[in-house]
This record gives structure tokens, C-alpha cells and sequence, in this order.
């Protein structure tokens, strides 16, 4: 008997010095993952300097959002980044659907920044729109059907975080 609950106890230790070990794993250690705190710098990051200006009276939030689940959460590298950029994004597409009825080139000036936010390298490595949805609802946004677009916004852009930097 104690030789199989010494048995156990090594597989136990084994099991938790290895479990231990992977828990580290992923925190800045290369491995392309990265804490809450991690990814929160690099959204700041992201902020300073952010190559399309956000329109008159947004501004980013300080933080990105707070991280939904367990605090041990991990993230992959570029999320803070893109964080950055889909609020860039929900700015400009607010300012596209409040002035669709009253002023055509604020419109037009809108979906023109998008589609510059779209074509940046960052957002071209973590956003693929496979199906050509973000693109059409763009272009029939362009014709004066924002009903997709409007989809768009309200699924992805109504969030308190999201709603707190812009005007």
C-alpha cells in the first residue's frame, strides 16, 4: 500500500510541477500570448500615435475592457491592438449612421477612413472578412442602404466601453 500511494504521490507532484510550469508558459514569454496587463500595454500602445485620427470629440478610452472569465486569462498577441482599432472603427461608423440623412460627405468621409483602417497592416493580419460582409455592407452603405451596416455597428459597437470615448 505505500508503495502505490508513493507511486501516487510522485505522478500527483509530477503532474503539478508540470501543470505549474505551462501556467507561466504564455506570459510574455514569447510564445505569442499575453496577460490581461500585457495586452492593456500594447492597446496603449496602439492608442499613441494611431495612424488615422479619430473623429472631432472621440477619444480612446484609457483602458481597453475588462477581461471576461477567469483573471488567468490569456490573450493572443495583437487582441490589444485590435482593440484600438475596432474602437477606431465604431467611431468613424457612428459618425457614418448619425449623419446618413443630413450630411452625404461626412458620410462619405467615414466610410473613407474605415476602409483605410481596414487596409492598415494590423488590421489585415487579425481581421479577415472571408465572406466579403464588412466589405458589402460598406459599399451599400456608400448607395444609401446602411441596414447591414447598421448591423454591424449595433452587434460590435455598443458596448459601455465603446460608448464612453465616443462624442
Amino acid at each position: 500500500m505505500k508503495t502505490v500511494r508513493m507511486g501516487v504521490l510522485l505522478v500527483l507532484a509530477f503532474v503539478c510541477l508540470s501543470g505549474c510550469a505551462l501556467v507561466g508558459h504564455g506570459s510574455g514569454s514569447g510564445d505569442g500570448m499575453m496577460t490581461w496587463d500585457q495586452a492593456n500595454v500594447e492597446y496603449r500602445n496602439s492608442t499613441q500615435g494611431f495612424p488615422v485620427a479619430l473623429p472631432a470629440g472621440d477619444v480612446f478610452p484609457a483602458s481597453m475592457p475588462p477581461a471576461k472569465g477567469s483573471s488567468g486569462q490569456l490573450f493572443g498577441e495583437g487582441y490589444g491592438a485590435m482593440q484600438a482599432y475596432f474602437f477606431a472603427q465604431c467611431a468613424y461608423e457612428k459618425v457614418a449612421i448619425e449623419d446618413q440623412s443630413t450630411d452625404q460627405a461626412a458620410v462619405s468621409s467615414a466610410l473613407d477612413a474605415i476602409e483605410r483602417i481596414d487596409a492598415l497592416p494590423v488590421w489585415q493580419q487579425h481581421y479577415e472578412d472571408g465572406d466579403g460582409g464588412w466589405k458589402g455592407a460598406i459599399d451599400k452603405a456608400r448607395l444609401g442602404d446602411f441596414t447591414v451596416f447598421t448591423q454591424f455597428f449595433d452587434s460590435d459597437c455598443t458596448s459601455p466601453w465603446t460608448t464612453a470615448g465616443l462624442s
